[in-house]
């Protein structure tokens, strides 16, 4: 594993961060939730893996639709807050959190892997992102599935906002956004109103088209069957620049 430190080693596990998402949309969890057990129902994958868990919030909905949910995340934080929030809400619901690094491989099998909201393309080098996307595949089990949420990378780079500010809690921020080299990098600066200390942090995501999804898995031993471009379920067409994700769904060839 490369001895730098990335920017997702320090950033997921900051305060800020967790200021910063708070209000993501538990409603739309819901959505994508229903839309993958609609192809593959808990009763047939009854256990599945939730890479990049984060917080939980799809881990929680995909465990009260019946599944046995184990999600894993590099950040300590936010498995420790995961693990907290299924015990105070969801103690009688079948969950699991740990912390495991995505560039490592999974210790097992599960019938259906997940991995959602564009929790993949953080490295810089296409055969970095390559081997992770090969640790989810090798855990998925015989006639499994795989579901992938990542963005469409067409409607971000036309919608891209270049500058914005906002006030978050006793912060002032500034972000900026460009795309370089393919890959989009969205830039933090967080200065406290009170103090006037700065911290600064950074996002990227590689961005990848279908096709370099379709080629790669099925180096892996998988066959995209369908892609979804909202969570509403309208299917994606690479002519529909404006639909916002690229949800693909998998399965393992037996």
């Amino acid at each position: 594993m490369d001895s730098k430190q990335h920017w997702f080693e320090t950033w997921f596990d900051t305060p800020l961060y967790e200021a910063l998402y708070a209000h993501r949309d538990y409603a739309e969890a819901k959505k994508l939730a229903d839309l993958i057990a609609k192809h593959y129902p808990s009763q047939q994958y009854n256990e599945l893996i939730d890479i990049a868990c984060g917080r939980g919030r799809h881990s929680f909905n995909l465990a009260q639709l019946g599944y046995s949910v184990t999600g894993v995340d590099l950040s300590e934080n936010a498995i420790r807050k995961a693990g907290r929030i299924a015990a105070e809400k969801f103690p009688e619901l079948p969950l699991s959190f740990r912390t495991h690094d995505m560039r490592e491989k999974l210790p097992g099998q599960w019938p259906l892997v997940v991995n959602l909201f564009t929790s993949f393309g953080y490295m810089t080098q296409d055969e970095a992102n390559s081997a992770i996307l090969k640790n989810m595949c090798d855990a998925v089990a015989h006639a499994g599935a795989l579901v992938i949420d990542y963005l469409n990378p067409a409607c971000v780079c036309n919608g891209l906002v270049s500058s914005e500010e906002k006030q978050l809690e006793s912060y002032d921020l500034q972000i900026s956004r460009k795309v370089e080299n393919d890959i989009v990098i969205k830039n933090m600066r967080f200065r406290n109103r009170e103090t006037g200390a700065v911290q600064e942090f950074a996002e990227q995501v590689k961005l990848y088209g279908l096709s370099w999804f379709e080629d790669e898995l099925a180096g892996f031993g998988l066959r995209v069957s369908r892609v979804y471009g909202t969570y509403d379920g309208q299917l994606y067409d690479k002519s529909n620049e404006g639909l916002p994700r690229m949800i693909i769904l998998a399965e393992k060839n037996q």
